[in-house]
C-alpha cells in the first residue's frame, strides 16, 4: 500500500504519525501533571506540617528529658531555676504543637493516635 506513494507524501504521513503520538503523551502528561499537583498540594499544606510539629514535640520532650536529668544532677540554685525554666518553655511548646494537631488531623485513625498522645501526657507525664 504505502509502496505506491511517493517519498513526500510517505514523509508526511511519518511526521503526522509523529507528531500524533507527541500530541497524545502531552495530554496524557498534563492529565497525570493534574493529579500529580493536587497530591503535593496535600504533601506540602497538609502532611509535611504535621510531621514537623510532631518531630517539634519529640525534640521538646527529649529536652525535657534532659532538664529534668540536669535538675537532679545539678546544685547550683541558679542553674536549677533555668532547667525548670526550660521545663516550662517546653511544654508551652508542646500545648501548642498538641493544638495543631488536634486542630488538623481528620481522619479516624490520627484523631485515636492524638488522643492516645493527650491521654498518656495527661495522665502519666503530667499527672
Amino acid at each position: 500500500m504505502l509502496n505506491n506513494l511517493k517519498i513526500g507524501t510517505k514523509l508526511a504521513v511519518g511526521f503526522g504519525v509523529a507528531l500524533f503520538t507527541i500530541l497524545i503523551l502531552n495530554v496524557i502528561s498534563l492529565t497525570n501533571l493534574g493529579s500529580m499537583d493536587d497530591s503535593i498540594e496535600d504533601i506540602v499544606h497538609d502532611k509535611f506540617p504535621k510531621t514537623v510539629w510532631a518531630n517539634e514535640i519529640i525534640d521538646a520532650i527529649n529536652d525535657n528529658s534532659r532538664a529534668i536529668r540536669n535538675v537532679f544532677l545539678l546544685n547550683d540554685p541558679d542553674q536549677i531555676a533555668e532547667e525548670m525554666s526550660r521545663l516550662t518553655k517546653a511544654k508551652v511548646l508542646v500545648d501548642a504543637r498538641q493544638d495543631s494537631l488536634d486542630r488538623t488531623v481528620l481522619s479516624e485513625e490520627g484523631k485515636k493516635l492524638v488522643g492516645k498522645f493527650k491521654d498518656v501526657r495527661a495522665n502519666e507525664y503530667f499527672p
